[in-house]
């Protein structure tokens, strides 16, 4: 599934949370010479040109680890509204993070993908992350159609604002993907003086088939085939 916007999820199996505290690094003690005089031999003070001098910055490979880019990615995303705010510069944060985890290279083991997993964000419309919206994307080519699709989805979400998104999950499992995402609209909206409002809650559910799953150097690519939609209230 060659996706073109970054996904995050959050699995929601039970699992068991570890804390970890590193224990200070002391520097080393460093021997210093002993202190002279100017009268104890000037000839043999260091030089102040720059052609002696050591240099100020010393270039230092960054070294970055799983797990620490991992904590990272997961502390710049609870800084956004799954992506969705108005305001967009926290967005930049988590798209580097991404990037540098990706060039670590991804697991190939499918079955690590298996379980139900939690949408935490998404640097597109939320309801592009199912296999209806992907297989309309996936039909269209790039450059116009391609803009026309994302003008479409601009327009739908615009259609839509009265409703409100809840929870997205995506079920993974040996061949298949389900898509859940939940919504609500107010029905019937207060009146001063009139009746409460009435609000309708329900959830779309998109399948799709995983006919083939392949190994490349961002991970597993997963091919999908849209199966069928239910709306659910």
């Amino acid at each position: 599934m060659a996706a073109t916007h970054v996904l995050v999820a959050l699995m929601t199996a039970a699992a068991t949370t570890t804390s970890g505290f590193l224990v200070p690094q002391l520097a080393p003690a460093m021997h210093l010479p002993p202190l002279r005089s100017m009268a104890e031999g000037e000839g043999d003070w260091p030089s102040d040109s720059a052609e002696d001098a050591a240099p100020d910055v010393i270039d230092v490979p960054r070294v970055e680890d799983r797990e620490s880019l991992k904590k990272e990615l997961l502390l710049a995303v609870s800084r956004t509204a799954r992506g969705q705010q108005l305001d967009k510069r926290p967005n930049e944060a988590v798209n580097d993070v991404a990037r540098r985890l990706e060039a670590q290279g991804a697991p190939t083991d499918a079955q690590l993908l298996n379980g139900r997993w939690n949408l935490a964000y998404c640097s597109t419309y939320l309801f592009r992350s199912s296999p209806f919206w992907m297989a309309g994307r996936a039909a269209c080519q790039d450059g116009e159609e391609a803009r026309r699709y994302d003008w479409f989805c601009d327009q739908h979400r615009k259609a839509t604002m009265v409703s409100e998104i809840g929870a997205v999950r995506q079920i993974v499992a040996p061949g298949r993907l389900v898509s859940e995402f939940e919504t609500s609209v107010a029905a019937a909206p207060m009146r001063v003086g009139g009746s409460m409002p009435v609000t309708i809650f329900g959830s779309i559910v998109s399948s799709a088939d995983i006919t083939a799953t392949t190994e490349t150097p961002r991970g597993l690519e997963k091919t999908l085939e849209m199966a069928d939609v239910e709306v659910c209230a």
